[in-house]
């Protein structure tokens, strides 16, 4: 199965792509307009996802960035932060929150 989501936020537009089966169906994805990120807390079992992240830059043109599969395990919570005006090298940062309350920081990739 394939999950996906598309938000409009401002001129930016994501596109969220998860292979699932069907033992995984536990899905928890939300965008945060004040804080310009999204999170996605998985309450199923470890998985992977990839990222597929667009806007339009101040010349009118879109810009494109698809991160790496991404490992998420369980009871984990990533909050993804684009840095939409730098989209196309990918900057941004991906704060993992682990089921445990530990937090680390990296960039988005």
């Amino acid at each position: 199965m394939v999950v996906s989501v598309t938000l409009r936020p401002s001129a930016a537009r994501l596109r969220w792509v998860q292979r699932l089966d069907k033992s995984q169906l536990a899905l928890n994805f939300a965008y945060d307009p004040g804080g310009d990120a999204f999170t996605y807390t998985n309450s199923g079992p470890a998985a992977s996802y990839t990222l597929g992240l667009s806007t339009v830059d101040s010349e009118g043109k879109t810009v494109e960035f698809t991160t790496q599969p991404v490992q998420i395990s369980a009871g984990e919570t990533h909050t993804i932060a684009p840095t939409w005006a730098q989209l196309s090298s990918g900057a941004g940062t991906v704060q993992i929150r682990s089921s445990t309350g530990a937090v680390t920081n990296n960039p988005l990739r």
